[in-house]
């Protein structure tokens, strides 16, 4: 039967009574922290700056840098040298007016002011050769040419000298030219031999021949020689010629020599 004093049953499902929640793990705090900074669009900036200290050497090349990140008043003054430059990568479009780029590689304000190249021009003359070897067959008599002049220029402006040793100041490859004149004699043989000796590294002062021009005399007559040639020389190293007359001692009447660097 209906009792009609009793309560009528609640329509409000049962409530659940919960215990306490727990703290929550740090490594969801973090989580949930990084989330938030992910999506209001800030950062966290590293305790540390990275600098050049770390960053692996060359780990960083030319194609992980974006075309114009890179402005003038990032580098440091003088940081850039003509040797770090891809060939002909400054044109003379990139200077501003009155600023010449010159062919070594060095920028100056007027074309007048750009340095002399490092060319080198040497002449000597009646060289005698004062040392001699005896063969079976023959004796062979040499020198070490001393040129009485050398510029760095081909009308040898403001030369120096004498030198026995021809030196460079720059890494690059050189076109030799040498020119000499016999005179008059008899005998085998005439040489002319160019040595390069080494400037710097282990091997400093060590030398070596690296070309030579070899005749018979020409009877009644100068003897002519010449050389040219191109060879890859480092910073200080040195050029010398060696003249050698076999069968007869005759003097070498005339030497000249170009050592120019070459840009292409």
């Amino acid at each position: 039967m209906h009792d009609p004093d009793a309560r009528p049953a609640s329509t409000q499902p049962p409530t659940r009574k919960f215990g306490r929640l727990g703290r929550p793990s740090p490594a969801l705090v973090i989580s949930v922290i990084a989330l938030f900074f992910a999506i209001s669009g800030f950062g966290i900036a590293a305790k540390n700056e990275i600098t050049g200290k770390d960053i692996k050497d060359g780990s960083i090349t030319a194609k992980d840098i974006a075309k114009g990140a890179i402005k003038a008043r990032h580098l440091a003054k003088q940081s850039v040298k003509a040797d770090a430059i891809a060939k002909d990568a400054v044109k003379g479009r990139h200077l501003s007016q009155g600023w010449t780029l010159c062919p070594d590689g060095t920028i100056v304000f007027g074309a007048s002011q750009c340095p002399p190249p490092p060319h080198r021009f040497a002449r000597a003359t009646d060289v005698e050769l004062t040392q001699s070897i005896a063969g079976q067959t023959t004796t062979c008599y040499y020198e070490e040419v001393a040129f009485e002049q050398v510029s760095l220029y081909p009308d040898f402006r403001d030369p120096y000298g004498p030198t026995g040793q021809i030196q460079v100041d720059h890494k690059a490859s050189y076109q030799v030219t040498l020119t000499g004149a016999w005179e008059e004699g008899g005998g085998t043989m005439r040489a002319l031999s160019v040595s390069r000796h080494i400037g710097t590294g282990p091997n400093a002062g060590q030398h070596y021949i690296i070309e030579q021009a070899v005749n018979p005399p020409v009877e009644g007559e100068e003897t002519t020689q010449s050389l040219t040639f191109t060879v890859p020389l480092e910073r200080w190293d040195r050029l010398s010629v060696q003249a050698a007359s076999c069968g007869e001692n005759v003097k070498l009447r005339r030497l000249t020599m170009a050592v120019e660097r070459k840009y292409d």
